[in-house]
C-alpha cells in the first residue's frame, strides 16, 4: 500500500496533517521531501475508471508467470552473462 500523507515536523516528530487507518504499531517506510516549505500536493483520488483499468493491470500480474524462475537466473540475465 502506497499513500502520500502531509505532516509537519515539530522540531523532534513528524505531526501529521489527518487521522490515517493504520493499525496501532504499524510499521512505515518514511521519504522525506521538503520544497520551500512546501510539501507536493497529494495525488488526486483515481476515478472508477482509472480504479477498473488499475484493478484489471493487477490482476494480469498476479495471473502471469514471473520472468526468471530464479533470482540466479535474473541476475544472470541483468548482467548479460549466459
Amino acid at each position: 500500500m502506497t499513500e502520500f500523507l502531509q505532516a509537519e515536523s515539530d522540531g523532534r516528530v513528524f505531526v501529521l496533517a489527518r487521522p490515517v487507518n493504520l493499525p496501532a504499531g504499524a510499521k512505515v517506510e518514511i521519504q522525506v521531501r521538503t520544497s520551500a516549505g512546501r510539501l507536493p500536493a497529494a495525488p488526486k483520488p483515481m476515478t472508477d475508471d482509472q480504479r477498473a483499468i488499475w484493478d484489471e493491470i493487477q490482476r494480469d500480474l498476479a495471473a502471469s508467470p514471473p520472468p526468471h524462475a530464479t533470482l540466479e537466473e535474473a541476475m544472470r540475465d541483468i548482467r548479460g552473462r549466459p
